[in-house]
């Protein structure tokens, strides 16, 4: 290191920057290829250190000169420690490792702007609610959605990785439940989640809920299993019709025939493998095209393909705001014993489900169209809708 008093020499600041920025690219290019992570901390925990003793001997051979930090370090050291956007795309191939490089994450899906808001709305609750900085965060996107570049700057923010994939469009719905395809026409991405495999153990939420406490306890808490997921409280376990019985009963002919109790495909803990993914695409996707028919949406489907194996979380992780905007003899005959205020306490999310998703109607108009609401219910949606303006400036709008 070469200085003279009063002046630091600019090159051994731009050594330092060059030596730091050429670590923080290997490691983001070992993350993202799939090498083990924790040997890439030990070399930028290492390498920061000494580039910060180097910087620091820049500073005292300077004098403690005012001036001595010009205008050019300083712009090289903030972009030195911005975040870096990641994207990842191109074809898609699941791949089973011995060693995940990362433990665990939080995945969502988004193929709609709205929902990509409420996704990143998310994001931000779990960070706000002390998400340990070591648990990734991975929005999942299908190819033929274009992500919006003011949601890529504040994706950056909250250190969000995006996966491109190809999309997976849905089979021939048919009776009642076909006027929903267009809702629901997206749905089938839920189906990556399970090809996950450098995470040891994912935490699948759809977008339009909101987080309401810290979760990261499950993914090492939580039974070890294929799949575990909350019981949807508000359904009935069912009956065998007429005709039918438990030896005769076919998967094709769907969730509802058959008394198991039904889960809520809007929470899943996960533990990837190619084993599953295959289960699922080959089964449904051969050739890459939708094979299935009548069989209804992602919910349906997994609870067709899982009924046998599913580890039932308790309901009440994730409550439906069906249960807080009607009266109370209305609400689920099966959970009536538990206080609305108990239930939401409880509560790990709130689905936005009726009377309608949280982006339709301002906190306004849910008071006005929907006199029994609920107290926290109606903070909750303006909560919501302030962390909308804050989070999603530049890209959604309503």
């Amino acid at each position: 290191v070469s200085s003279t008093k009063g002046k630091v020499d600019i090159e051994c600041c731009r050594a330092t920057h060059c030596t730091f920025r050429l670590l923080v690219m290997g490691v983001q290019s070992a993350r993202m290829s799939g090498l083990p992570r924790q040997p890439a901390r030990c070399k930028a925990l290492l390498v920061a250190a000494v580039s910060g003793l180097v910087l620091f001997t820049c500073y005292l051979q300077s004098g403690y000169s005012s001036n001595a930090v010009t205008l050019q370090t300083m712009q090289s050291l903030q972009k030195l420690t911005s975040r870096t956007l990641h994207i990842r795309t191109g074809s898609f191939k699941c791949t089973d490792r011995s060693s995940p490089q990362v433990q665990y994450a939080y995945v969502f899906y988004v193929a709609q702007d709205i929902y990509h808001c409420a996704a990143l709305i998310n994001v931000h609750q779990l960070q706000q609610l002390g998400k340990r900085p070591n648990i990734d965060t991975v929005v999942l996107v299908p190819s033929t959605y274009r992500i919006p570049e003011a949601a890529k700057q504040q994706a950056q923010q909250l250190n969000v990785v995006y996966m491109q994939l190809p999309a997976l469009p849905l089979g021939k719905v048919t009776g009642a439940a076909a006027d929903l395809a267009d809702h629901y026409k997206d749905t089938m991405m839920k189906f990556y989640v399970f090809s996950l495999t450098q995470y040891k153990r994912v935490l699948f939420l759809d977008a339009d809920q909101l987080v309401m406490q810290n979760m990261d306890s499950l993914f090492k808490s939580a039974p070890a299993a294929d799949l575990l997921a909350p019981r949807a409280y508000w359904l009935s376990p069912g009956r065998f019709p007429a005709g039918y019985s438990s030896e005769g009963w076919h998967p094709h002919q769907g969730p509802e025939v058959g008394p198991q109790q039904k889960f809520g495909s809007y929470f899943m803990l996960i533990q990837p493998s190619c084993r599953l993914w295959h289960r699922l695409y080959d089964k449904y996707y051969p050739k890459g095209q939708a094979s299935y028919s009548g069989l209804g949406y992602d919910m349906d489907i997994l609870n067709v393909e899982f009924k046998d194996e599913i580890v039932l979380l308790p309901g009440s992780m994730v409550v439906l705001t069906n249960d807080y905007v009607t009266p109370e003899d209305r609400r689920p005959q099966q959970v009536r014993h538990i206080s609305r205020e108990a239930w939401w306490k409880g509560a790990y999310a709130v689905h936005f489900s009726e009377p309608s998703k949280v982006w339709v109607l301002n906190a306004t108009q849910l008071q006005n169209e929907h006199p029994d609401v609920q107290p926290q219910l109606h903070d909750l949606w303006m909560k919501w809708w302030s962390l909308k303006d804050d989070v999603c400036t530049g890209f959604y709008s309503r």
